[in-house]
């Protein structure tokens, strides 16, 4: 451990050093590689069903996320920081699908168009993954976009929809969002290869599966689509940044949020999109400044970071 680390955790009192050590460093780091088809996204009463075995899902993660499904749009809440974060990743996913995914013979004509419209996702087919509340799901409506959000939590998504009912302008040229309560391999079932972009914002380091789950990612982009992440690396930067400060000593997330060995480096995560025929165009790090409340983009990836990828035209189903 660096002596950061070292110094935050000798500030901390001996039973707060003791759970972070039974939460981080003597939970075992989750196997990148492992191929048992599990994937996170279910509802809680689902994991009794029949369709339970075929979904892998984290039942711990869909309990607690369940708890604060009321936290959603509360702008002093539990997902305060995460409500920032649209600065940042908003222009990260409309400027990663201008600049890597537009179709047709014209697309410098049409990237000019779009960067110069209020509505550059115009008629774009995006899947929100993860989509928890709307946090996201919203502003991409607003630039266009037609938005399909997925969520393992029903309370979630009953936010989700309770909120755009009362936001939502029917007389305007936005976007639309469809709400719906499953999985994404159920998902990849009746839509494969239907969506645009596929965006899995602050997802990744609460799945089982991660090779199984950008399996699945995969199958629901369309060939020339494009994929965005944003995540947390797994380094002992990101355990002072991501659990130590932000869940102990900033209280920006309830304690338990995190596990520091299910975070993903930037070379996991860009070898799985790799194995499932992407190639990735864009990425950087970002830094949350908890004073101003605000993120910024940098260079530093140690902690928070973004990947935009383009699935091959021809690239082969391999999750099939």
């Amino acid at each position: 451990m660096n002596h950061c680390a070292t110094h935050i955790l000798r500030r901390l009192p001996r039973h707060t050093r003791t759970c972070i050590a039974q939460r981080t460093f003597l939970s075992p780091v989750h196997n990148c590689h492992e191929t048992n088809h599990k994937l996170p996204y279910s509802s809680a009463s689902a994991f009794a069903s029949e369709n339970a075995a075929t979904s892998s899902v984290d039942a711990k993660e869909a309990s607690f996320f369940g708890k604060m499904s009321d936290q959603w749009w509360n702008k002093t809440g539990d997902f305060r920081a995460l409500q920032a974060l649209n600065e940042l990743r908003v222009p990260f996913i409309s400027d990663a699908y201008i600049a890597y995914g537009l179709r047709g013979p014209s697309q410098s004509s049409q990237r000019a168009l779009r960067q110069n419209s209020p509505f550059p996702l115009r008629n774009i087919k995006i899947l929100d993954v993860g989509c928890g509340g709307g946090l996201l799901s919203e502003p991409l409506a607003r630039l266009g976009a037609t938005v399909t959000g997925i969520d393992m939590v029903e309370e979630s998504i009953r936010t989700a929809e309770q909120h755009w009912e009362t936001v939502k302008n029917p007389t305007s040229t936005q976007g639309d969002i469809e709400y719906l309560h499953g999985t994404i391999e159920e998902l990849a079932l009746t839509r494969a290869g239907d969506f645009d972009v596929v965006v899995c914002s602050e997802v990744v380091e609460h799945v089982s599966d991660v090779a199984s789950f950008v399996a699945s990612v995969s199958q629901l982009t369309r060939p020339g689509g494009v994929t965005v992440f944003s995540t947390i690396n797994r380094t002992i930067c990101s355990f002072a940044g991501a659990i130590v400060a932000a869940e102990y000593l900033l209280r920006l997330v309830p304690r338990g949020t995190h596990h520091h060995g299910k975070f993903v480096t930037p070379e996991e995560l860009e070898s799985f999109l790799r194995n499932n025929g992407f190639t990735v165009r864009m990425k950087h790090g970002a830094l949350y400044n908890p004073i101003i409340r605000r993120w910024t983009c940098s260079a530093f990836d140690a902690v928070n970071y973004f990947v935009a990828a383009v699935k091959a035209e021809d690239a082969a189903d391999q999750s099939r």
